[in-house]
C-alpha cells in the first residue's frame, strides 16, 4: 500500500471530497511525482523497463477493475460522504 491510499483518505474523510474526485485528484498527483521518479532513474540507468512494464499491464489491469467495480456496484460509497 502506498501514500496514494492515504491521501485518498485525507480527501474523502478530510477534505470531504466525493470519492471520483478524490480518485481524480490522486491520480494527477501520483502520477505527477511517479512521473519524475522515473526520469531521474532513468537518467541514472537504474530501471528495469521489461519488469516495469509488466508492472505497469498489472497495475493498469487492477485499477480498471477497480474502478469498474467501484463505479457499478450501489454500496461502494455507502462510507463516503455526499455532496
Amino acid at each position: 500500500m502506498g501514500m496514494g491510499i492515504f491521501f485518498l483518505a485525507a480527501m474523502v474523510l478530510g477534505a470531504r471530497y466525493s470519492l471520483t474526485d478524490s480518485n481524480a485528484v490522486k491520480s494527477a498527483v501520483v502520477g505527477l511525482y511517479t512521473f519524475l521518479a522515473i526520469l531521474i532513474f532513468a537518467w541514472n540507468g537504474e530501471v528495469e523497463w521489461k519488469l516495469g512494464a509488466l508492472m505497469a499491464i498489472g497495475q493498469t489491469a487492477g485499477g480498471c477493475f477497480t474502478a469498474g467495480t467501484a463505479t457499478t456496484r450501489t454500496k461502494a460509497n455507502i462510507w463516503v460522504p455526499r455532496h
